[in-house]
């Protein structure tokens, strides 16, 4: 296991679920038509070298956080938000499975890497475990302080999104339920063992300890490093400086063939 420590001080962050370097307009030219910003494949860059990056929605359920990434990759870059909440399976693995079937249908024969920050870590590891099973090829998997065993969100997440006025009413209230059934599934899900290479990025500056939690789970090769941030700062455009450089060249070092 590769463990190294970053310990260069940058600017104070100011992340949150909802940060993003820019706001998304609300629809994107995808390459493939129109589309909207709040549909579960979210384009951040539709051409590019080598296989795409799928970045899995955090508790939120939009990837708008991941739009910084862009700076540091050339690959293509999506992302996957969540589905409103009755069209929500009742597994946190048929739920991952929903999602392999959404990246399919873009990339049918693979391969691709995963990107997940807290809960988006969760659920992409249960769809590397998936496809590992069914025999289909992933480049990479990169897993931003994510949690084996899900931490708390209180009522805290619905007012940071409802007093956000980033969004409306209508969805404010859509991505709430979506959240608290997704949190719900992923407290019963029982990870299974990926064997394959894995990125984890410690929030250095708070110890909820999600590597030891996952760390049962993870049975390839662990290139474990740490920045000096919380969990809810690793998005926010001073944690990328340190997280985004990570990833690219993780990523860049596992190209596909």
């Amino acid at each position: 296991m590769t463990d190294i420590g970053i310990t260069d001080s940058y600017f104070e962050p100011d992340g949150s679920v909802l940060t993003a370097p820019r706001r998304p307009d609300p629809q994107v030219d995808s390459g493939f038509g129109s589309r909207s910003a709040f549909d579960i494949v979210f384009p951040i860059r539709t051409e590019g070298a080598d296989a795409p990056v799928f970045c899995i929605h955090p508790v939120i359920g939009l990837s708008w956080c991941y739009l910084g990434f862009e700076e540091f990759t050339a690959n293509p870059l999506y992302g996957i938000q969540t589905p409103s909440p009755n069209e929500l399976p009742d597994t946190l693995d048929k739920l991952a499975q929903s999602y392999i079937d959404e990246i399919e249908a873009l990339v049918p024969d693979g391969p691709y890497h995963l990107l997940g920050w807290s809960l988006g870590g969760t659920i992409a590891h249960a769809m590397a475990v998936r496809l590992r099973a069914q025999g289909k090829q992933l480049a990479s998997l990169v897993m931003l302080d994510s949690h084996a065993v899900q931490p708390p969100i209180g009522d805290q997440l619905a007012t940071l999104i409802t007093e956000s006025g980033v969004v409306d009413p209508q969805e404010a209230e859509r991505l709430v339920s979506a959240a608290r059934h997704t949190h719900e599934l992923a407290n019963r899900h029982h990870p299974g063992v990926y064997d394959g290479d894995v990125l984890f990025v410690t929030a250095d500056h708070e110890e909820r300890l999600g590597l030891s939690t996952g760390h049962p789970y993870l049975r390839g090769e662990l290139s474990h490093y740490s920045v000096p941030y919380t969990h809810w700062e690793m998005t926010s455009a001073a944690a990328l400086r340190a997280v985004g450089p990570l990833a690219a060249r993780y990523i860049g070092a596992h190209r596909s063939e």
